[in-house]
């Protein structure tokens, strides 16, 4: 959140998307809580199939990922706002340093 705030990269119009991060994290654990409570699979009427919760757990967790590298929480997406950031000045350690792991 800092280095967001610290590029100006956060307004209140963004504060609800992060309030749906939250979200999709809760679900994702509630979905989380079910597959560990009743397993990935479950039997209604002599029948085995996937448990619902699965799906949920996957759909939830890729919304999870989308959000967070679009707010540059992921390590790549990291990686491009320090770049940015370091662009105004080529020559900072931080710049050489990013330019070496690129380059490897």
């Amino acid at each position: 959140m800092e280095m967001l705030q610290k590029n100006n990269l956060l307004d209140k119009l963004e504060e609800g998307n992060l309030s749906l991060l939250g979200d999709a994290y809760n679900l994702y654990l509630l979905a989380q809580d079910d597959v560990e409570k009743n397993g990935i699979t479950i039997t209604e009427d002599g029948k085995s199939r996937i448990n619902p919760a699965v799906s949920i757990m996957t759909k939830e967790q890729n919304i999870i990922l989308a959000m967070l590298k679009d707010y540059g929480i992921s390590a790549r997406s990291r990686k491009k706002l320090l770049r940015n950031d370091s662009d105004e000045n080529p020559d900072s350690p931080l710049s050489q340093f990013l330019d070496m792991v690129n380059n490897e």
